[in-house]
């Protein structure tokens, strides 16, 4: 059986078995909610991960977007606005639209947990799925979130096709799941716009 934590001797635990979920409509309703506090800690860490990349990403690229205008003039600076401003906005766009879909997963707990609920309901195959997903959330403390977030990839894939019936948790799923996406793309823009400052830096100077 599938259960929260190990501690199966002693009685004050809450510990609850996949096997057992469908049995009654007060487990499914713990777990339930058990599950969209999980989800929600998840949300806080992962805004708070992205307002740093936003932070660090967002600087680099501006700063690099403003030494390329006043180093350089003409139709150089013209493809520069067009090019390094494409950057910026692919940069600061991708961790700011994460966030907003993160901050509105974060608004709509009440219909997570009725959705959640539905969800574990459902079939043998959700209720072991919303379990296993949430032990390692609760477990991941230590863990980055990143790293996390890819675990609630079989979660994503298993309510994909259901979106109409379950849009709040289909949101908030691919919210999660796209963070590590996001975040990449803004590092990777980031790094490219490094160099190319340290040669509009080098214009400045000579």
């Amino acid at each position: 059986m599938t259960g929260w934590n190990d501690n199966a001797d002693d009685p004050d635990d809450e510990t609850i078995y996949a096997d057992s979920v469908g049995s009654s409509s007060s487990t499914v309703d713990q777990l339930a909610a058990r599950t969209v506090d999980a989800v929600l800690g998840l949300l806080r860490r992962a805004n708070r991960l992205a307002a740093g990349a936003l932070m660090i990403t967002g600087g680099i690229c501006v700063l690099g977007f403003l030494l390329g205008l006043a180093a350089l003039d003409g139709d150089a600076r013209n493809v520069w606005i067009f090019f390094g401003g494409l950057g910026v906005l692919v940069a600061v766009g991708s961790v700011v639209h994460s966030m907003w879909q993160l901050a509105a997963v974060g608004r709509s707990s009440s219909q997570l947990t009725d959705e959640f609920r539905s969800l574990i309901r459902n079939d043998r195959e959700s209720e072991r799925a919303v379990i296993e997903t949430v032990q390692v959330t609760e477990n991941s403390v230590d863990v980055g979130v990143v790293q996390v977030s890819r675990g609630f990839s079989p979660l994503r894939d298993l309510v994909s096709g259901n979106s109409t019936v379950y849009p709040a948790l289909s949101t908030g799923l691919r919210a999660i799941t796209r963070l590590p996406f996001s975040l990449l793309l803004a590092a990777f823009v980031a790094l490219t716009f490094i160099p190319i400052s340290l040669i509009f830096l080098l214009i400045l100077i000579f």
